[in-house]
């Protein structure tokens, strides 16, 4: 199933439904890939609210965290997700977590 918002659903379907959720997901992809020149980085960026100049302090500012653009999103999705890891618990997106890493190595 792909995560898609209601408002991306017609009124008289359920995005519950496989068939017309993925149909409706591939359709979103597709759009935003075009919108965005085929660049795979901004249209996966774009599909969790993230885009080309999105600066720190405004993809931060809301009152609840859960409305916080995820800035981690791209470092998760590139760096671990589609090369077979599950980052979920990882916060990749930490300077901190890379640095200690990094010193590591």
């Amino acid at each position: 199933m792909i995560q898609i918002a209601p408002d991306k659903c017609p009124s008289d379907s359920s995005d519950y439904d496989p068939e017309i959720n993925i149909g409706i997901g591939a359709r979103y992809v597709e759009n935003d890939l075009d919108r965005n020149n085929r660049v795979i980085t901004a249209a996966t960026g774009n599909y969790n609210d993230w885009y080309f100049d999105l600066a720190v302090a405004l993809a931060n500012d809301y009152a609840v965290c859960t409305r916080h653009s995820n800035l981690g999103y791209l470092q998760n999705m590139f760096s671990g997700y589609l090369q077979g890891f599950d980052v979920s618990g990882l916060n990749m997106a930490s300077t901190t977590i890379i640095a200690e890493r990094a010193s590591r190595v």
